[in-house]
């Protein structure tokens, strides 16, 4: 199986709404109207959205492909670019988005552990996110790899607030 990990470039854009909206929908359209996940991947996945993203200095997405199909994607940030905890020794896993029909095949360990390597590479000490905390697959994906819940902010969804856990794990050093 050909199976790529490369860093998205803005010319990636387009590429990264599709897969981002597709993911989104396979994992949440089950619990929220239509009309609420419509204006919030309006929002969220817009071409101009993601340029943005792929513009910042302190964030970096990079693209799973297998036999050259866009499977998933993870987006790190760092600095000012993390969505909550900005402390310097932190690296922030905003997204590790699969499609389903690649779930379960290791992909999602591989962009964890690209992750790790990019923790490791600017010198980070710990790794954290925020997951919804109705995702059990995700929560029990992370704590397998040694996060742990640290607290927990709102997340909104149109007029819906959710609760998100915010989860950590500290890297050894070697």
């Amino acid at each position: 199986m050909d199976l790529t990990i490369r860093q998205a470039t803005v010319e990636d854009a387009d590429g990264l709404v599709d897969i981002g909206r597709q993911t989104y929908i396979e994992t949440f359209a089950d619990f929220y109207p239509q009309t609420v996940m419509s204006k919030y991947l309006d929002k969220a996945f817009s071409v101009s959205q993601l340029e943005n993203e792929l513009k910042h200095t302190q964030s970096q997405f990079w693209l799973l492909e297998v036999e050259g199909l866009c499977a998933g994607y993870l987006k790190v940030n760092w600095g000012n670019a993390q969505t909550e905890m900005q402390e310097e020794s932190g690296l922030e896993i905003e997204r590790i988005y699969l499609a389903r029909k690649f779930k379960g095949a290791g992909f999602g360990k591989r962009l964890f552990e690209k992750a790790r390597e990019i923790a490791k590479a600017l010198d980070r000490t710990y790794l954290w996110l925020g997951v919804w905390e109705n995702n059990q697959q995700a929560i029990m994906f992370y704590q397998s790899r040694g996060f742990v819940v640290i607290g927990s902010h709102n997340f909104q969804m149109g007029d819906i607030c959710d609760t998100d856990y915010i989860m950590k794990l500290e890297l050894t050093r070697q």
